[in-house]
C-alpha cells in the first residue's frame, strides 16, 4: 500500500460537525463560473483542510486542476479492507467542519497524497441542494472536463490482484510479461471489465472530453491509454482467447467484449478498451449517440441519461433547451422526444421506444432511456443481427408532401399524429390458424407460426386488430394497437421485430442473407415492390 495514510479516518474528538447536506457555499456562482476544490493538507489529527474557490471558465483565469470521475456507490470502496463505506467523514471546508460521504472524503485524501492540489469533484463543487446551481453547473460540464489537465477515473474495490495488474513496472518488464501474461491479462480484464464504474452514464462524456485519462485504483495511478495498449499485448501473449472453449467463461467473455466496447451495435468489430472508439462518440447526432452508447446507463438521477450526453451531441442545443432539474424525468424525456419530432420532422424517435418501468407513466411513443440496455432483458426495440434494418429499403418508399407529424401536448395528454401506411392488420386467431398450411408452405417453417403466439400474456405481443405500419423518416416498422380514438405502440420486443420481418410481412418483404466486407453472412431484407407500398393509402393516426 506504500506510505498512504488510508483509509481516511481523522480524529476530531467531540467537535461538532455539520451534516453533509449543510455545506456552506460562500460564493454565489453565476453562468460561466465554476468552483474548484483546493486541497490544503491535513492537521495533526489527520483532518483534511480544503477550500472552495469560484473561477470564470471563459477567462482561463484558474489554476490547473484534475477532474475526478467516480461512482457514488458507497459499496465500491476507494481503499482496501473492510471499513464501513457508508459512514460520513469530517473535512474542514472553508473553515467549517463539515461531513461528506466516506467515499468522497477518501477520494480527496487519496488525491492529495497523489500530489493533486486543485480538483473538481461534483458532489462538492456543485451545490447538490440547489436545483438552480445543479442545472447551471451541469450545463457547462463539458467545458469543465475539457479544461481539466487530466481526468482521473477512480475505480472502486482495489485488491492485490488489481495492484499486480496495474503495476507499470510489470508491463515494461519483458521477463515478467513472459512469465505472467495470463495473470496480467486477466487482472486487467477484471479491473477494466467487472468494475461498476464502466457502466456510468457520465463516464462517456468524461473520458471522451479528457485531454489525458488516468486510472486510479487503490494505490495505483496509471495512464489509461497505456493500460489498454498493454492489455492488447498481454492478450496476444496469453491463453486468453482459448477460454472460449469453456462454456461459462466463454459466455462471460463474449458478454464483456460487447459491454466494454463503445460501439454497441451488433456486428461492430471492436476490441475492448479502445479509447479511440470511445472518443469517436463526440460529434454524433443525439439519437445516434444514445443508440450507440446505451451501455453507459447507470446514474442516480434518470434525467442524466440525457444530460450526460449534452456536450457530445452535435444537435444537443436544438433538442434540449438546457439542463433543468426542476423537471421530472418523465418531463425531460417527453420534451426531448417532442423536440426530436417537431424540430427535425423525423419519427426516428419511435425506434427507441421501450416499455417504461411500472413507476414511470409516459406515452407509449416516448422512450424510457433507463430501459435501453438489452443485456438487462428489458426488450430494447432494436433489430438483432439476424434481422438488421435495411435503411435503403425504407428510403425507397416515397411520400407525398403530406402534413408533417403533429404533437398535441395538453395537461394530461401527449399525442403524436403521424402519417402511416398500414401494411398488415392482425386477423382473428381462428382465421389465422385456418391458413396455417398455406403459411408453412410459403415460409417453409415447421415450427409454430407467429399466429399461435397470440395467447401470450406479454403485453407487447401482437393481438387481433394490431396494425403493422411504415412511417416516413422512420427506419423500422411500427406496431400500433387501437385504443378507442387513438393508438399505442406495441411489438417493441426484439423477437416481435424479428417476426415482423421474417414472418408477418412476407407479402411485402423478402428476407435474405448477405456477406459484408468479408464478414460472416448477415440477414437482410428489402421490399418486394417498393412502388406498391408507396401507392398505399396514407392514414393519419393518433398515437399516445
Amino acid at each position: 500500500m506504500g506510505n498512504f495514510q488510508m483509509p481516511y479516518e481523522p480524529d476530531i474528538g467531540d467537535r461538532q460537525v455539520q451534516s453533509a447536506t449543510r455545506i456552506v457555499y460562500n460564493d454565489a456562482v453565476g453562468p460561466g463560473q465554476f468552483r474548484l476544490l483546493e486541497l490544503n493538507g491535513t492537521d495533526a489529527h489527520g483532518l483534511l483542510q480544503c477550500s472552495l474557490k469560484t473561477h470564470r471558465l471563459k477567462d482561463g483565469d484558474f489554476p490547473s486542476y484534475s477532474a475526478i470521475s467516480y461512482t457514488w456507490d458507497p459499496s465500491e470502496r476507494v481503499w482496501y479492507g473492510t471499513y464501513d463505506p457508508s459512514a460520513d467523514q469530517p473535512i474542514l471546508l472553508n473553515g467549517t467542519l463539515t461531513a461528506v460521504s466516506n467515499k468522497v472524503a477518501n477520494i480527496m485524501s487519496l488525491m492529495y497524497q497523489q500530489g493533486r492540489r486543485s480538483i473538481w469533484i461534483d458532489s462538492i463543487c456543485i451545490d447538490q441542494r440547489s436545483i438552480d446551481d445543479k442545472s447551471n453547473q451541469v450545463s457547462q460540464m463539458g467545458a469543465i472536463y475539457i479544461n481539466a489537465i487530466e481526468v482521473i477515473s477512480v475505480l472502486g474495490s482495489p485488491s492485490s490482484k488489481s495492484d499486480d495488474a496495474l503495476t507499470a513496472d510489470h508491463w515494461f518488464s519483458e521477463s515478467y510479461r513472459d512469465k505472467h501474461a495470463d495473470q496480467l491479462a486477466f487482472g486487467l480484464y477484471d479491473v477494466l471489465a467487472f468494475n461498476g464504474y464502466w457502466r456510468r452514464a457520465w463516464v462517456l462524456q468524461e473520458i471522451t472530453l479528457a485531454r489525458k485519462s488516468l486510472l486510479c485504483c487503490g494505490s495505483r495511478l496509471v495512464d489509461f491509454e497505456t493500460a489498454k495498449d498493454f492489455f492488447a499485448t498481454f492478450q496476444a501473449q496469453s491463453s486468453f482467447s482459448s477460454l472460449t472453449n469453456f462454456r461459462q467463461t466463454g459466455e462471460q467473455l463474449r458478454y464483456l467484449k460487447k459491454v466494454l466496447v463503445s460501439q454497441m451495435d451488433e456486428g461492430t468489430s471492436s476490441e475492448p478498451f479502445e479509447l479511440g472508439s470511445i472518443k469517436s462518440f463526440r460529434g454524433q447526432a443525439f439519437l445516434d449517440l444514445l443508440r450507440g452508447s446505451r451501455r453507459f446507463d447507470r446514474c442516480q438521477d434518470p434525467r442524466d441519461m440525457i444530460y450526460s450526453r449534452l456536450a457530445l451531441a452535435t444537435d444537443a442545443a436544438n433538442l434540449v433547451d438546457s439542463p433543468d432539474y426542476s423537471l421530472t424525468p418523465e418531463q425531460v424525456y417527453a420534451r426531448f422526444a417532442v423536440n426530436c419530432v417537431t424540430k427535425t420532422g423525423s419519427l426516428e424517435i419511435l425506434t427507441h421506444a421501450t416499455r417504461p418501468t411500472s413507476a414511470r407513466k409516459m406515452s407509449s411513443w416516448i422512450p424510457d432511456w433507463t430501459r435501453q440496455d438489452k443485456f438487462e432483458g428489458t426488450g430494447i426495440w432494436k433489430p438483432s443481427s439476424m434481422t438488421e434494418v435495411n435503411h435503403a429499403s425504407m428510403a425507397a418508399i416515397t411520400w407525398e408532401k403530406t402534413d408533417p407529424p403533429h404533437v398535441r401536448w395538453d395537461e394530461d395528454v401527449l399525442e403524436l399524429t403521424v402519417p402511416a401506411r398500414v401494411l398488415h392488420a392482425v386477423p382473428p386467431k381462428k382465421q389465422a390458424t385456418a391458413s396455417r398450411a398455406i403459411w408453412k408452405a410459403v415460409t417453409g417453417h415447421v415450427k409454430e407460426s407467429w399466429h399461435e403466439m397470440l395467447d401470450t400474456d406479454d403485453a407487447e405481443a401482437l393481438i387481433t386488430g394490431d396494425l403493422v405500419c411504415v412511417l416516413p423518416s422512420c427506419s423500422q416498422f411500427v406496431c400500433l394497437r387501437p385504443q378507442g380514438d387513438h393508438y399505442t405502440v406495441v411489438g417493441r420486443d426484439p423477437d416481435w421485430q424479428k417476426r415482423i420481418i421474417k414472418e408477418i410481412l412476407i407479402e411485402h418483404v423478402w428476407s435474405y442473407e448477405a456477406e459484408e466486407s468479408g464478414q460472416k453472412k448477415r440477414a437482410k431484407w428489402r421490399f418486394r415492390d417498393p412502388g406498391a407500398v408507396s401507392r398505399m393509402e396514407v392514414k393519419r393516426l393518433k398515437v399516445r
